[in-house]
């Protein structure tokens, strides 16, 4: 599952995508034989993320009357996959209990990273060879997508290092880093590229299970610096890669279209932040608001905000229940854990400020291992100091 789970178009264009079947099938593997110790010590996490998963789809069968019939099958199915991509974290978390598995998962995460990386690479050579200037998705499709994906895959590696055993491992993890910090480069995203390079300071500022004074004062000046230098950066190297030997009038057209983009963004979350005034409590339905914003502005947008897909979607309650359940997470680390956990935490963070992320598998399953390796990379860490006391 972790290696297939990045293989998007192949699923798109054989009109099937097997990851809701498959994550369930892992979900009733996991399950059983029972243990009652285990599902107890976690029983506030399972019975939160049912309680999330019956009421979000409650909330969508009451307001999703009167859709048509497109729109609803594609918001029901990104339900679905939000409901498979918690099936699949149960799964792991059941299934790898032991350092040594978490190690084998952790490859083959490498894998994924490795061929969705190179054929990134092989879309930005065949398109330059051609003349032409895009934005590659490679098998993920859509490239802000790809960024969060492989931003989020080198981190998780970053801080699995010191996990894997062997010269050829640790030779093929150190390739697929690389590959990853291209990938995100090659797919001009401005928020993937600014959540890697935070996630890697952090890294640098935290690997030693603490954050000192002065490597925190660090990072917060090269995070400002680097985020205002990114963004001006990227929006100007995308405009002028689209428009590269072409007349005026054509570069101009093209930053037009940019700044409408940006533009048709901004308005979307200015929608979400009023259809959430209008619905505060329960929210419009999870996965209605393109449908609803199109409707009342003209704009087929999603809200690009993982936080306001949330809020808007199931209200406040949805987003207290989903944060309850990430604070149950957080608590399952040690001391070194969460310090291990910050570096993904926050390129989780800054993704989801400019994506909707909740439904994509591929992602949900990164940031699961790389919970899973900050948890027993911490409890290798606590194990000499516990012997020294």
């Amino acid at each position: 599952f972790i290696v297939a789970s990045p293989l998007v178009s192949v699923y798109q264009d054989l009109s099937f995508d097997p990851r809701i079947l498959w994550a369930a099938c892992l979900a009733a593997r996991a399950a059983f034989p029972l243990d009652g110790e285990r599902l107890w010590s976690n029983w506030r996490i399972i019975s939160s993320a049912v309680v999330f998963a019956v009421y979000v789809e409650v909330v969508f069968l009451l307001n999703s009357r009167g859709m048509p019939p497109d729109d609803l099958s594609g918001a029901q199915n990104a339900l679905f996959f939000v409901i498979s991509g918690g099936l699949f974290v149960f799964a792991i978390s059941r299934l790898i209990d032991t350092e040594a598995e978490a190690i084998k998962a952790v490859m083959s995460l490498a894998v994924a990273g490795c061929y969705v990386g190179l054929y990134a690479m092989w879309q930005s050579y065949g398109a330059n060879a051609e003349g032409q200037a895009i934005r590659p998705g490679s098998t993920l499709i859509n490239p802000n997508v790809l960024s969060t994906y492989m931003s989020l895959m080198c981190i998780c590696l970053t801080v699995a290092w010191r996990m894997i055993d062997g010269k050829c491992r640790r030779i093929f993890i150190g390739l697929v880093i690389g590959l990853s910090i291209v990938s995100v480069w090659l797919s001009l995203s401005r928020a993937g590229l600014v959540a890697l390079l935070l996630g890697l300071l952090l890294w640098w500022a935290t690997r030693d299970y603490h954050l000192s004074l002065r490597k925190a004062v660090v990072v917060v000046l090269l995070c400002c610096s680097l985020i205002f230098l990114v963004l001006t950066y990227l929006r100007i190297y995308r405009i002028q890669i689209a428009s590269d030997s072409v007349d005026e009038q054509t570069q101009i057209l093209t930053d037009v279209s940019q700044s409408f983009d940006d533009y048709s963004r901004y308005q979307a979350a200015l929608y979400a932040v009023s259809q959430w005034t209008e619905h505060p409590i329960i929210g419009i339905g999870f996965g209605t608001f393109p449908t609803r914003n199109y409707q009342a502005n003209g704009f087929y947008v999603t809200t690009h905000n993982t936080l306001l897909e949330i809020l808007v979607g199931t209200g406040i309650v949805g987003l207290a229940t989903f944060a309850y359940i990430g604070t149950q997470f957080w608590r399952g680390l040690n001391r070194s854990g969460k310090f291990l956990f910050i570096p993904i935490a926050v390129c989780l963070a800054v993704t989801c400020l400019f994506g909707d992320l909740l439904q994509e598998i591929a992602i949900v399953e990164v940031v699961a291992l790389g919970y899973l390796t900050c948890k027993y990379r911490g409890q290798t860490a606590e194990v000499p100091t516990a012997n020294a006391q």
